[in-house]
């Protein structure tokens, strides 16, 4: 869409700029104005056309040589993706409210006007006489005059003459047709500059008009400059306007020949010709790729997969991380086998423009096992019947790698020395730290896991091991309430929570143990669990069971340590003497925490009260770089 503004602005503001360098002072008012209207179309409609080239690409083509000055210079990822379009689509919706609702209102007041006052029906329009102070103006059929100086007959003939131009060339027809333009593109500058050609077109019109009956140009003029001193402020009338006058009667004393007509007009051909071939769209169909299977008869498929920023994606539009990358791709084209896949699925990166090499092997290992038969990115192709991978992941910061020649650089699969040499940086960092100080960075352990993650088994085994970085916290139970109470729709629900949270346990605990998955599945498993449990508690809350015992949580991998913290005075506290619980909390005031007691959620101001008033009292924390939980229970 952006692609498509900027050249549909691009193709306007030519033709634009040609209208105001060779058309706007010259008396071919007619001609000009099917120009002025005839341009917004064409600038709309010019980007679509499209140019269809069809390329034969062979069987199994060669990859284009590897040049590692082309490779995009590494992003670090960052802690959270700023959601850019929903942002500028809530903007873009108020923007055409506003300019809809003024419009519908501009409309309105014109209705209104013409209902409340008195109404004379003339051969060509209706006048409309209107009671307080304003200067003759036309909408559709209907003029628009002050009652007084009408009744006193001081409207001059050429100005009634004047309006009445303006109902029969049907200039209301053009402004409305700008105005709904510009409730869309409210945005865009050049609708503004259009607009106001327009509507001066149709005051050269009606001038030239006025004056072809045989009134006298200069009186006319003094006659335009009388009225001219104000205007109506409605956008959707035509009316005198003081601030176009100078140029008005700059106009009315010009006369274009017709050899200069004709002149001009036929320039017009070539421009058009030149705007087609820069702003159309040039289409490449690749043929020869359309492999039909004996026995099934499928003809080939692509998959579009738009690299973003900070490891997102978009897999034929649908958004994805790495952690959903697989989920996404295996919704599509279920309706094949991975064996057809690998002969008819063709994955289009980037649509031709910079992609790191990096994100191809990313790319490259997810489709394996998924299937397909060719990867095309902006510099190389994979076909997966000839066996090559992706180009060698290389340090763009390395001199060697600059300066060497493109066919010496070595296919290589997993990460680069550079890239191991961070991970084993990052990992020995937190793995160096004692465990109850341990502080986990988000950023930093995204890049730990992206870094894993390209590594092979052969590189894993000789870099540092991956630190033990905390999963998210357990899912809540399930609200208490006795089975036999239970709707069948709730005893379904029941069941599928308890059977995910345990699997979210097992992996928890494997993760930890065994450092099997990563913390992204670890969130995304978390984040279903805890929209089971959200729809089984709404529906419980609907029923109205009665509350029981709630059962107790799922296996934690590890067993939080309880600190038992005994009242003391401060003013007796030595090194050696635990914190108090009171001096605990409030020393966490302005931390992320939620407190509970004997398994009830407090507030800070009650948990405060509580360890005040208790001196026996157990502490469990879970609390990371600010934030987490802390349960109380009392010892009685």
């Amino acid at each position: 869409m952006l692609i498509y503004l900027l050249k549909s602005s691009g193709c306007l503001l030519v033709l634009m700029l040609f209208y105001k360098l060779f058309l706007e002072r010259e008396s071919i008012h007619q001609f000009k104005r099917f120009y002025l209207l005839g341009s917004l179309i064409a600038a709309f409609l010019i980007p679509l056309v499209t140019w269809t080239t069809y390329v034969e690409i062979p069987a199994e083509p060669e990859g284009v040589p590897f040049d590692p000055t082309l490779l995009p210079m590494e992003d670090m990822p960052t802690e959270e993706s700023f959601n850019w379009s929903l942002y500028l689509g809530v903007i873009y919706g108020s923007g055409v409210l506003f300019f809809g609702l003024r419009f519908i209102k501009n409309l309105w007041s014109l209705h209104l006007k013409i209902k409340r006052n008195q109404k004379i029906p003339r051969v060509a329009y209706i006048q409309v006489l209107i009671l307080e102070s304003i200067v003759p103006h036309t909408f559709l059929k209907y003029v628009f005059v002050e009652k007084s100086q009408f009744d006193s007959k001081n409207i001059p003939d050429e100005i009634l003459l004047h309006e009445q131009i303006h109902v029969e060339q049907k200039h209301t027809l053009d402004i409305l047709l700008i105005e709904v333009m510009q409730i869309f593109l409210w945005f865009h500058p050049l609708i503004y500059l259009i607009k106001k050609d327009i509507k001066l077109n149709h005051e050269f019109l009606a001038d030239q008009a006025v004056l072809s009956h045989g009134f006298e140009t200069k009186n006319y003029q003094n006659i335009l400059l009388d009225y001219s001193i104000s205007s109506s402020h409605n956008q959707l009338v035509s009316s005198i306007n003081y601030s176009l006058i100078k140029k008005r009667l700059t106009v009315m004393k010009t006369h274009t020949s017709k050899q200069v007509k004709w002149l001009k007009s036929l320039v017009l051909l070539p421009l058009l010709a030149l705007l087609i071939y820069s702003f159309s769209t040039n289409k490449i169909v690749e043929t020869g790729l359309n492999y039909e299977l004996s026995e099934t008869n499928h003809t080939a498929r692509s998959i579009k997969v738009e690299v973003l920023n900070q490891g997102t994606y978009q897999i034929d539009g649908i958004n994805a991380t790495k952690g959903t990358f697989a989920s996404v791709l295996n919704q599509l084209h279920q309706d094949i086998t991975p064996e057809i896949r690998n002969q008819i699925i063709n994955v289009h990166v980037n649509d031709g423009k910079p992609v790191s090499d990096e994100d191809v092997w990313f790319i490259f290992n997810s489709f394996t096992p998924y299937g397909f038969h060719r990867i095309v990115t902006y510099n190389q192709q994979i076909i997966r019947e000839k066996g090559n991978k992706p180009f060698a992941i290389v340090s763009q910061n390395d001199p060697k790698n600059l300066n060497s020649a493109p066919e010496k650089v070595e296919l290589q699969e997993g990460a680069s020395k550079a890239q191991i040499a961070e991970y084993n940086k990052l990992a020995k960092k937190y793995n160096s730290q004692p465990k109850e100080e341990q502080r986990f960075l988000k950023k930093e352990v995204e890049r730990l896991e992206y870094l894993y993650g390209l590594m092979t088994k052969e590189q894993k085994a000789h870099a540092e091991p991956f630190p033990n970085i905390p999963p998210p916290p357990p899912p809540p139970p399930t609200p208490p309430v006795e089975m036999g109470s239970m709707s069948p729709e709730l005893q379904k629900l029941y069941k599928h929570y308890t059977k995910e949270t345990e699997a979210y346990s097992k992996a928890v605990s494997a993760y930890i143990k065994n450092n099997k998955g990563s913390q992204e599945d670890l969130k995304n498993q978390y984040t279903d669990v805890m929209k089971l449990y959200k729809a089984y508690y709404e529906l419980a809350s609907k029923e109205k069971l009665t509350p029981v015992p709630p059962p107790p949580p799922p296996p934690a991998p590890e067993a939080p340590e309880v600190i038992e913290v005994i009242e003391v005075p401060v003013d007796k506290l030595d090194a050696n003497t635990p914190k108090s619980a009171y001096d605990f909390v409030r020393s966490h005031k302005n931390d992320d925490i939620t407190y509970y007691y004997n398994d009830k959620k407090v507030t800070y101001n009650e948990i405060l009260k509580i360890v005040k008033k208790e001196p026996n009292i157990n502490i469990n924390t879970n609390i990371n770089d600010h934030k987490g939980t802390v349960k109380f229970w009392s010892k009685k």
